[in-house]
């Protein structure tokens, strides 16, 4: 299990909220950047071929940079995506991790991407990223 106070974030990247329907896959291929998901709502399989992980609103993945994968969402869901670079880290290709409570984390994505776009206050916008972690 990744140790979350070892993310030391250099920047973030791109932030969504994607609207995907039951059976509607995304593939990715050589990801970018490291990622962070979470459902608001629904389920969602994340595929390697060594790995499945579902994620729900109870339970998160952690997206590792350069790795190929699938998303299948299992029931009509709402995910957040954050993309992020940081220092190299030391995990399987994907990991998930317990969400206390998906509608805080909603409120720290919301504030997240706003700060963001807005780019008003990039040390604030941090830190509702590392608010989000904790």
């Amino acid at each position: 299990m990744i140790d979350f106070k070892v993310i030391s974030l250099s920047k973030l990247q791109k932030l969504e909220m994607l609207n995907l329907d039951e059976g509607e896959m995304i593939e990715v291929s050589d990801r970018k950047n490291y990622g962070i998901s979470f459902c608001v709502s629904g389920e969602v399989s994340y595929n390697t071929p060594e790995t499945e992980i579902v994620a729900t609103e109870d339970v998160a993945v952690l997206l590792k940079k350069g790795i190929n994968y699938t998303a299948v969402c299992n029931k009509r869901s709402v995910i957040c995506i954050i993309d992020f670079e940081c220092g190299e880290l030391d995990f399987c290709d994907i990991e998930s991790f317990y969400l206390n409570d998906a509608k805080s984390c909603l409120k720290d994505f919301e504030k997240i991407r706003s700060l963001f776009t807005s780019e008003k206050d990039i040390l604030e916008c941090y830190s509702y990223f590392y608010k989000l972690l904790n």
